[in-house]
């Protein structure tokens, strides 16, 4: 909103300046043109024509560089925040075998927990929340996933009321127990493979030890 209103600001602002300006010019050529008449008033509107035209080329430069000496920068801001956002929490993706893009994930099991499983993911395409989807269509939810992880009651209650104390048991843990340990790329420029590795946070490997059979 803030963005809009500033950008409305400086457009007013122009269109203020050039509608005054001209009005006035043509205000003033009219007033002088009709006193003296005659062939007169058709050459002074001709001249005023020529004199309105410089003046507002004029203005506009001169609000050019206003604009490069201040400049204007847009910027976003949420009164509320995420945290407030109950639509956050709706679902964004679902599987559709109709309808849906393609999208393929390869699991592999590293580990058994006291009723949780521990996954090795590897997305062979690129959806959006692809992981998160495919586990949840499949009845395995991530733990912590306050969006695909939740159904029933325990849905409703996080759109209408945010995150209750029920809805943080039900999830088990604050954050969605995902974590990307391996990123492989081509290099732009050299056209080497890249690869990234991110070792376990520390929340998540005390969570894994808790968890053990």
């Amino acid at each position: 909103e803030r963005r809009i209103f500033e950008s409305y600001l400086w457009t007013g602002i122009v269109l203020f300046f050039t509608v005054v300006s001209v009005a006035v010019l043509v205000l003033y050529g009219w007033w002088g043109a009709k006193r003296r008449g005659g062939l007169d008033f058709v050459r002074d509107m001709s001249e005023l024509q020529k004199e309105a035209a410089l003046v507002l080329v004029g203005i506009l430069a001169i609000l050019f560089v206003l604009l490069l000496v201040f400049p204007w920068h847009p910027q976003s801001e949420y009164e509320w925040g995420k945290a407030h956002n109950l639509a956050t929490y709706l679902p964004k993706r679902r599987v559709d075998p109709e309808l849906g893009k393609p999208a393929r994930t390869a699991f592999e099991v590293t580990g058994r927990l006291e009723g949780l499983t521990v996954l090795r993911a590897v997305p062979e395409t690129g959806r959006t929340n692809q992981i998160r989807v495919h586990l949840a269509h499949a009845g395995h939810p991530i733990v912590g996933d306050k969006i695909y992880a939740l159904s029933g009651d325990l849905r409703d209650e996080i759109l209408r009321e945010g995150l209750t104390d029920r809805v943080r048991r039900a999830l088990v843990i604050d954050r969605h127990a995902l974590h990307c340990s391996q990123l492989r790329f081509e290099h732009p420029m050299t056209g080497k493979p890249v690869i990234c590795e991110a070792p376990l946070p520390k929340d998540l490997t005390a969570f894994i030890e808790k968890s053990r059979i």
